[in-house]
Parts: structure tokens; sequence; C-alpha cells
């Protein structure tokens, strides 16, 4: 999807509040970043037909059925769900449809693009296939606005309300859980918001798992939330109601460079950065709950140089996919910024027959995510042992395959093997694959099942190879498994087993039936040989102490050792 281009006002990730913040401390936004961008859909057309067929949900398995090792967590906005079919549910834990929004009194506002994507048999689709692959779907509910938010969080009778149309709707379409999505800040004008909120999550987290045990409640956050207890959401009182925070990591360049052209999601630098806040996110709740959502769309901005960091005076977000056809119709150059890990770019529109259809008669900067920026945000996500990572949005990466394949290599690698049924000598190949994973090596283990023998460690080869040679006897049935190493590290679980018969009429591919290699170390090791029905190994002791050849044999051969 391609956002339109389209004058708007940025959005601070912390623009000052009413209330005033202790040092250090990174205050509230006026305008939340997701309540931002979906003013600027509030005219979109939307095909939206009506729903039918909705199917149960199954079990979930891992993160989900693919054996996803983290969170991914991609807000699907209404506006994106003509996408949905385009989208890698293999490498999604948990989708929330955004969403349906509350008004002052807990009723729902019954117009608009959430409302009817509600009723959509688009979200019935994206329903369907999710719960397919083991993939949660949230409902997200929305409120905006000091007045409003005041009432719902505040009024006994309104939050009561808002609770129980939050159940129904969940139940209404089969759903899996809740994300909260309240963006608004503390005001003295508001007194109470800060507990109403903290209220409002527990009372709907308690009414949730009582319904459904295994639902799950999220909440969306600002990014410097935990920089302080003072506003709307207090991270250390919310985090015992909630299974999982959504950190909103984006649009922090309007508050770190007000004024200026910068990076939307910088890991490192200024006051607003990723890797401080999910350092003050782990002083306040557990690595369990915190999800570190991050942008799939980036900023342009028209500004009054070719500078980095130049005088801005407007800027309008381009998606993913929308980043990209900049680049190519401007034939810009992506540049690399250092202290925010992230690209950006640098152009001049003309003000007529611009090829991008600009015409703006000035100096372009685009400051955006690509797959580069994304692997350092996901390394952080690794190395912090924070519950995963978020997505906005869903549809932004307008089917560009590489996006997906960073999210398999840092978070799932799944493997598979294949051999055929049946194989007419004793060496014979499998295959290895990991799909769209950088794999850096695989594991290779071996099951005799005719003698009922194993796991056998066989060996661990490169990430390139896409078969192997192995042995087994003839007449005997063996199982194989395999597992990758990513080249961001993870180590993925093993993969289903896969049999193969060796004829009992198999040629033999070697001269020999079985030669081995012994280490000093006890290890034993198959040269071109069916694997042993047992095995020892003593890491870190050398059991063998000396060898030497047999006498009086010719030739003489052997070696017996001696052991301690």
């Amino acid at each position: 999807m391609t956002l339109a281009i389209v004058a708007a006002a940025p959005v601070a990730a912390g623009r000052s509040a009413a209330v005033s913040a202790p040092l250090g401390a990174i205050p509230d936004p006026a305008i939340g970043p997701l309540t931002a961008e979906e003013l600027m859909h509030a005219h979109d057309t939307l095909d939206l037909s009506a729903a039918s067929g909705l199917q149960t949900p199954q079990p979930l398995r891992a993160f989900n059925h693919a054996g996803l090792q983290k969170e991914v967590f991609g807000f699907a906005p209404y506006w994106a769900l003509s996408k949905q079919s385009t989208w890698n549910y293999k490498l999604l834990s948990t989708i929330a449809y955004f969403g349906l929004s509350i008004n002052w009194d807990g009723t729902w506002i019954k117009s608009g693009g959430g409302y009817f994507g509600y009723r959509s048999q688009d979200l019935i689709d994206m329903v369907n296939t999710a719960h397919a692959n083991g993939v949660r779907v949230l409902l997200t509910i929305k409120g905006s606005g000091q007045a409003p938010l005041y009432d719902i969080l505040t009024v006994p009778a309104y939050r009561d309300l808002a609770v129980q149309n939050t159940i129904d709707a969940i139940a209404n379409k089969n759903l899996d859980g809740v994300n909260i999505d309240f963006e608004g800040k503390t005001d003295p004008a508001y007194p109470g918001m800060q507990d109403g909120l903290t209220t409002f999550t527990a009372e709907l987290s308690s009414a949730m798992h009582a319904r459904w045990p295994s639902s799950m409640v999220t909440i969306a956050t600002y990014t410097g939330s935990a920089s302080w207890d003072g506003g709307l959401m207090r991270i250390d009182a919310l985090a015992p109601y909630v299974d999982a925070m959504f950190v909103m990591g984006y649009d922090m360049s309007f508050s770190n460079m007000s004024g200026q052209a910068g990076p939307n999601a910088p890991l490192t630098g200024w006051t607003y950065n990723d890797t401080l806040s999910v350092s003050q996110y782990l002083t306040k709740a557990p690595a369990s709950k915190i999800i570190l959502g991050m942008p799939w769309y980036g900023y342009r901005f028209t500004t009054t140089t070719g500078a980095g960091y130049a005088h801005a005076t407007g800027a309008v977000p381009a998606t993913y996919s929308a980043s990209l056809d900049l680049l190519a119709c401007s034939h810009a150059a992506s540049r690399w910024d250092a202290p925010s890990h992230s690209p950006w770019a640098v152009w001049y529109s003309p003000s007529t027959n611009d090829p991008c259809g600009i015409n703006a008669g000035a100096w372009q900067e685009l400051y955006y995510e690509n797959t580069q920026s994304l692997a350092a945000k996901y390394d952080l996500v690794n190395a912090t042992g924070i519950r995963g990572t978020g997505i906005w949005a869903l549809g932004y990466e307008g089917g560009k395959p590489e996006i997906w394949s960073q999210l398999n290599t840092y978070f799932s690698c799944p493997a598979d093997v294949t051999v055929d049924p049946t194989v007419a000598t004793t060496e014979f190949a499998i295959g290895l694959s990991a799909g769209t994973c950088s794999v850096r090596s695989y594991d290779i283990q071996q099951y005799d099942a005719t003698q009922n023998h194993g796991w056998y460690n066989l060996r661990s080869v490169a990430g390139n190879a896409a078969t192997v040679a192995v042995e087994g006897f003839a007449g005997y049935t063996y199982q194989f498994r395999v597992r990758a190493h990513s080249a961001a590290g993870v180590v993925s679980a093993w993969s289903a087993a896969v049999t193969t018969a060796v004829a009992s009429s198999a040629t033999a591919s070697h001269p020999f039936a079985g030669l081995y290699t012994l280490d000093d170390y006890g290890g034993v090791h198959a040269d071109t040989s069916p694997p042993l029905s047992s095995s020892a190994y003593y890491a870190g002791w050398k059991i063998i102490r000396a060898g030497k050849a047999l006498p009086g044999v010719i030739p003489e051969s052997g070696t017996p050792t001696e052991c301690l």
C-alpha cells in the first residue's frame, strides 16, 4: 500500500505535555502516532464486503505453527486489509486489527473505516488465514482526545460498558484478545487519567481472562513512557495487568530535532531512540512483556537545503514500498546515517515535470527503513531478550519479499530435509533448505530405525549446502532431521524427520563396510560409514594417552590405546 502524498502536520514522539516532566523524562505526545496516521485515512475509499464463513482458531504451537521463536506482532489497519493475502503468516505470531473506536460513554462509534472493516469479508479472510497458521488475532480498541478519554477512563459506568462491548466484539469474530490504543496525555484539567487507564486495563484484563483464560491483553505505549511515572501510561503499574506492551518506537524525529529532517526510529542518539527506550522499559516491566514496535515506513521531508538534518518545511509519510519507489524515480543514492543506523537520501524536486510527481521546487530528504536498519533493531530485540518485535504496519511492505526474509533470518529460520523414500546405494544424498532465511550452517542428525538407535550427530555443513552425502547399511531404514543456524545467530527447532529405506540389494558405495576415526577425547567419527550403535565423548578429558602399531602383523596395523 502507498500512503497518499498530502500535507500533514508532523507528530512528536514526546511533545511537551501540560504536566511538567522531570529532567531526563520523555513526556507524552499531544497526539499519538497511530491516531495521527489514522487521521490521514479518514477519507479513504474502501472496498469492504459483508462478512461470512468465520472459522474456529486452533491451539498455538511455539509462537505460531511454523515454529516462530519470538513474538512478531503486526498491526493490520483497516485501510491495508485488502493486502492481507500478500502477508507471510508463517512469520507472524499476532495480528492486531486496527480497529474499533470507543465513544466517550463506552459505546462504539459506528461509522468510519475501522467499523466497516470490522464487519468486512476482508477481516474474516484475514482471521481465518491467521488461525490456520497458528497466529493470534487481536481487536484494537481506540480512543483519543482528552475529554472523551477522561470520561471512558474515570466514570465507572462508562468503563464497565466499554469492557463489556469489547468482550462482545471479540466473541463475535472469534478473536484471541485485545490491544488497547488510548492515545492522550496527563493534564491537570483532566485529573485521574493515569489511574483511570490502569484501572480500565486491570478490569478489561480480568474480564478477558475470566472469559478466555488463554486470551492475550496488550497495550500500545509511547517510546518515552518508561522514562518517568507521570505520563498517561505508567508502565510499572500497567505491567501486572497485560500480557505485553507494544512500544510505538517511531515518529521520534519530530521531537529529537523539531523543524528538521531526521530519522524516524533511531537505534541510538538524540533524546529518543530504541536502545534507550528498551533499557528504560526493562526497569519497569519484565522482558517477557516488552515488544519493540518498528516502522515499515519513513518520512519524506521538504527542506531548504540538501544537507543532512536540514531545516524542514513539511513532512509526509512514505511506506517501505513507497520509499523504494521514490528512490527509483528520483535516482537518488541511498546514504547511511551512522548515529541512527538508518538510511536516507536527498534530491531536488523541480517545480514542474518531476518524475516523482512531487513538483515541489525544493529539496527532498527521505529518511526511511531498509533491511539493514531493521536488522540493527532486530539485533537489539534478540540481545536484550525482550518478548519480540512489532510492525506498524502490515501492508506497508507492498509485497516486497526481502522484508519478510529479514524477519525469517532473525526470528524463525525453520529448516527442512528431504530424502528419497528408498535408495539403491549405501551412500546417498539428502536435501537441505531453510526457505528465505540466510543460513550460516546446518546441523544434521540420523536415527537408525532398524536398530532403534540414535539420534546421531552426523555433522554441521555450511549454509550454502543444498545436498549432503550420508551413509547407511543395506536393508536398514533411517530417519534424518536438520536444524539451521541463521546468519543472525538464531538456531531453529529440529525439522520434522524424514525416512528412507536402503534396499537389501543396495550397491556398496565403498570397498569397506565400516571405517571410523577415534579422536583423543574418545569421540568416534564415521568415515563414509553408517553410524555406530553407540559412542562416547569425554569433553576436555584426553582418555587416549599413547598409541602404537600392533607387532607381528603383516602389514602391521591397528592402534591399541592406553586409557585413563
